[in-house]
């Protein structure tokens, strides 16, 4: 009997490696088959790949870093310190590597990255939920010159380690987790917030008792957390040593950003602007905006949520608060954090709420990671006609998006 369990997880590993596998060619193939109906088969190249945000990174390559102090614009052969190290670092590597410009290496460097994302996958969701994640209009941005295959790689790897059985987690798993987190803050300054959500929580929940994530996952948080914020500090430390100013990051940001990023703008246009968001107002004036009914959308998802996992565990008491379902609360928390923290950076006006899917995207795997049944509307219940009818609404609509923008971004138009 053990040895047909042992089969039946073999098995398991095995199927779960194909599926995400095969999933991730046929979005390699879609791409590449779209690009080459677009530009002709002669003009496909990696160098498609590196638009927008891509030319930072690759003067990061070409240049280091630069600045000047204080810095008083955004320039690729100016000032190009608002973007952290890793994702340019890892393509400079694989550039030197395989003898590659850095506009080649750096699409690369995502695609190898979303490669180890789409294997992983299957280990959170079944091929339904799977299916909804490939079609979501972001996705295509791990298969570009962005550090968003390298950012969500890290922190999908540390919440499949936190995950774990209590019983699974060893001594070794604890300096593993905080590599992962290492490098999950020196990709990105928000790799601290999922993990320092969760760690929160647990020290609250075992301050007053009322439960606990238990002392290994607990001590698993920390060690997350503590490598994330290692990493940003890294990162500020360089900046110290070379330009003799630590916060160079957060000066050069500024500049871009600083009719955006306020927090009274953000507070003060925050119910108009979820009003109007939730619904697809802006997004059919302009169609290439949909990150703000999205952002919007997930913000109301996730209070809720956390509203009626609140209550269950006010009506019901705290024995209903498993270490495990206090873990799910624990992320959900975390990432709508991370997801107010990123459309704050984009609130100035009432309707221009969130610069991009792509930085909600990691909360929107998280959310479809942890959904429950219990959080499903009645009329969506499973078996129902209209759930299946809504998700493949979804992926009717999605679909044709992501490849719409696609185009657009290869052709540097903005999208967003």
């Amino acid at each position: 009997m053990l040895e047909n369990q042992g089969e039946m997880r073999k098995s398991t590993v095995i199927s779960r490696f194909w599926t995400g596998f095969l999933l991730f060619l046929l979005l390699f193939f879609v791409y590449a088959a779209l690009l080459a109906i677009l530009y002709g088969p002669s003009s496909l190249s990696l160098d498609l790949g590196c638009r927008w945000d891509c030319g930072w990174y690759r003067s990061i390559i070409q240049n280091g870093y630069v600045s000047e102090i204080p810095p008083t614009v955004q320039d690729l052969n100016r000032s190009n310190v608002a973007f952290f190290p890793l994702f340019p670092w890892i393509g400079g590597f694989l550039g030197r590597v395989f003898a590659l410009g850095p506009e080649r290496a750096l699409p690369l460097t995502s695609i190898l990255f979303a490669f180890g994302i789409f294997l992983m996958l299957p280990r959170f969701v079944d091929r339904k939920r799977l299916l909804l994640l490939a079609a979501y209009p972001a996705t295509f941005y791990f298969f570009v010159g962005y550090s968003e295959a390298v950012y969500c790689f890290f922190l999908f790897l540390g919440i499949r380690l936190l995950l774990r059985e209590r019983a699974r987690i060893t001594p070794l798993l604890y300096p593993v987790i905080f590599l992962v987190g290492y490098a999950l803050g020196l990709t990105r300054l928000t790799g601290f917030v999922i993990p320092g959500g969760v760690l929160g929580l647990a020290v609250l929940g075992r301050v007053f008792r009322k439960t606990d994530l238990g002392g290994r996952r607990t001590a698993l948080a920390a060690a997350w957390t503590l490598g994330a914020l290692s990493g940003a500090a890294t990162f500020f430390l360089y900046t110290q040593a070379k330009f003799g100013v630590w916060d160079l990051y957060f000066q050069t940001l500024n500049i871009g950003w600083h009719k955006e990023m306020s927090v009274g703008g953000f507070l003060t246009y925050f119910p108009r602007a979820l009003l109007k968001n939730l619904l697809p107002y802006w997004f059919a004036k302009d169609p290439t905006r949909m990150s703000w009914m999205i952002n919007a959308d997930l913000i109301v998802i996730y209070g809720t949520v956390l509203f009626l996992e609140a209550r269950s565990s006010l009506r019901k008491g705290a024995s209903v608060l498993t270490p495990e379902r206090f873990l799910r609360f624990s992320f959900l928390a975390g990432g709508l954090a991370h997801l107010l923290i990123t459309t704050l950076g984009d609130s100035g006006v009432e309707h221009r709420w969130g610069n991009g899917m792509r930085y909600s995207m990691p909360v929107f795997f998280l959310l479809v990671f942890l959904w429950d049944e219990a959080w499903t509307p009645r009329i969506l219940a499973r078996g129902s006609i209209w759930r299946r009818r809504v998700y493949w609404a979804l992926i009717a609509l999605w679909a044709p998006y992501q490849l719409y923008y696609l185009y657009l971004f290869t052709r540097t138009l903005w999208v967003s």
